[in-house]
Order: C-alpha cells, then structure tokens, then sequence
C-alpha cells in the first residue's frame, strides 16, 4: 500500500519543482528540521518523485523534483475549471493545449 503525501512532502515537492535545491535550503523554506527533510527525501525517492544527486566536491545533496511535469491531464483540466488561460511558455506545451 502506497503511503499518502502529507503537506511536508506536498511542499517540498513543490518547492524542488524544476529547480535543484540543497537539503538546507529545503529545511528553511520548510521550516522543519534537517533530519526530518533528509527522511520526507528518502521516502519520496522511493516513491520516485524525486531524484537525489551529489555535488562535484561530494559535500552537498541536490534535490530535484520529478512528479511535477505538465501533462496532458493537467492542462485538460485546467481548461476544464477555468474560461481563460495565461500560459508563459505555452509554446513548449502546444501538444497539450486545445485551440
């Protein structure tokens, strides 16, 4: 059985969108320990969601989320809730978009 996400691991898969983050960096934006974002990562790299990579000098972790990539169900349902979108960059996305 699956565990659920709570609003930790929501957050930092968030916040890890796109971007590389340290473990520090994650724990500020956070605002929880050190040690409980090093256990929120090993659980989501089992799960997949992110992918855990070390500096060139070894000393530092970067974090990366990969669970928050656009798809087709993601824009079928943002145009299903709203009249009208704005999307920057939508022409990387235009496979999904609808005219």
């Amino acid at each position: 059985m699956e565990e659920e996400l709570n609003k930790n691991d929501k957050g930092l898969l968030a916040y890890c969108y796109n971007r590389r983050r340290t473990i520090s960096e994650i724990a500020r934006h956070l605002g929880i320990a050190i040690k409980n974002v090093s256990v929120r990562i090993e659980k989501l790299e089992k799960l997949k969601l992110v992918t855990v990579q070390n500096s060139p000098s070894g000393n530092k972790k970067y974090i990366r989320s990969t669970s928050g990539d656009k798809t087709k169900e993601y824009f079928i349902e943002l145009q299903r809730v709203s009249k009208n979108q704005i999307i920057w960059g939508g022409n990387y996305f235009s496979d999904y978009l609808m005219p």
